[in-house]
């Protein structure tokens, strides 16, 4: 939170419309390098932004009550039911229809010359 508050004194926006998409930090040393997306509008940044982006860039208590809330939502839906694979036949297996040959074109011929050798 304390990155997206910077980042918006310095742009002089809101912390809403600024959203971290990753930090990248490097062994053994201090610095990081992140990778920030800034809009003018809450509301443009509600379309463009990934849901899952959103929802990391939420506080943690706010990001725990989302999650909550879509696990019952996942919960509360019926599973589709797989379809029943169709038994197989016991002895001979099904014969598969065979591709049909492409026809051929018909290549051009090449005409040569006879070279005579001279001895």
């Amino acid at each position: 939170m304390d990155l997206r508050k910077a980042i918006a004194t310095k742009y002089g926006t809101k912390p809403e419309n600024v959203y971290v998409v990753d930090i990248d930090t490097k062994t053994g040393t201090q610095s990081a390098i992140c990778a920030v997306q800034v809009y003018d509008d809450t509301q443009t940044a509600q379309r463009v932004v990934a849901k899952h982006i959103q929802i990391r860039n939420l506080p943690p208590d706010e990001r725990k009550r989302v999650k909550e809330e879509q696990a019952k939502k996942q919960e509360a839906k019926p599973m589709a039911e797989k379809p029943k694979p169709a038994e197989k036949a016991v002895g001979k297996p099904a014969e598969q229809p065979k591709a049909e040959a492409k026809e051929e074109k018909p290549k051009p011929e090449t005409k040569r010359a006879a070279v005579a050798k001279k001895t």
